[in-house]
């Protein structure tokens, strides 16, 4: 993962976790990997904890809202409620409760080493920030905002989703890998927002909306998926049937064992109408 320059304290803590994985002392889970357990635990750490976020023992359980921009390096951060500001820190695991619901939590100079998991349909802005992950579970939509310098690596998608872009700096790398797959749905709605995005893959049936404005250089379709509006899509790569789409890729491969080549249609998934692929049960177990 690439750490961009922060105030001396953050950059010194982001080289360090960096340092740790590079000898094989810690690893960024992937946004694949089965969660944690969220650990009852409330501790503020010192903001001189130059250490890799797994590998200290501090916690924060954020249950107010309010802005916490005090600097710090932190092992799990827990927050239970919308209205919340994080500033300045170096995290390993961020949870964004159930509590939270529809509402907004904003993070600023935030750089997360493993995962933010996101349940419901909570509002993230991430405003420079460096995300190694993000996990959106559960019901709802959830909403997540890339805002100036901001690269997020690895998202997964168990619900549907948003993904907007505002104000993004010229080298940030934004939305980096979106997988889209969840064991409890026969079909997901993921919408990108004027949204700069490296690769999409589905794995189950998908309505892909990429508005005007948004770009997506990669999208490979392991189940059937519909891309709809009229935004731009570089390459698609379909190794599924009933692969569709309303504005044309610049460039579309078709895997050999495919019956049906993509093609031009502006409707979408209906969850009645779907046959769900059964080859990719065995993902959830």
């Amino acid at each position: 993962m690439k750490y961009r320059d922060r105030k001396p304290a953050l950059r010194a803590a982001a080289l360090a976790a960096a340092a740790l994985m590079g000898l094989g002392l810690c690893s960024i889970p992937a946004a694949a990997e089965e969660e944690p357990q969220i650990q009852v635990i409330t501790q503020t750490a010192s903001s001189s904890a130059l250490v890799d976020p797994a590998q200290c023992n501090h916690y924060l359980t954020i249950s107010e809202a309010g802005t916490y921009e005090e600097e710090g390096t932190y092992r799990q951060v827990v927050i239970e409620k919308g209205g919340v500001e994080l500033k300045n820190k170096v995290i390993y695991n961020l949870f964004i409760r159930p509590e939270v619901n529809t509402q907004i939590v904003r993070l600023e100079n935030v750089t997360v080493t493993g995962n933010i998991y996101v349940y419901t349909g909570a509002r993230v802005k991430m405003t420079d920030c460096q995300v190694a992950g993000i996990t959106g579970r559960y019901d709802g939509s959830v909403n997540l905002y890339a805002i100036g310098d901001t690269t997020i690596e690895n998202v997964l998608l168990n619900t549907d989703a948003f993904l907007w872009c505002e104000k993004l700096a010229e080298d940030a790398g934004a939305y980096q890998n979106v997988t889209v797959r969840s064991a409890t749905s026969k079909y997901l709605n993921v919408t990108l927002n004027n949204a700069k995005v490296e690769n999409i893959s589905t794995y189950l049936p998908t309505n892909l909306s990429v508005t005007k404005g948004s770009r997506v250089e990669n999208v490979t379709c392991y189940d059937q998926t519909a891309i709809l509006g009229t935004g731009e899509v570089g390459n698609l790569f379909a190794k599924s049937s009933g692969v569709t789409y309303e504005e044309e890729p610049e460039y579309i491969k078709t895997d050999e064992s495919v019956s049906s080549t993509p093609r031009l249609s502006d409707e979408k998934l209906d969850d009645d109408s779907v046959s769900y692929n059964v080859v990719h049960e065995d993902w959830y177990k």
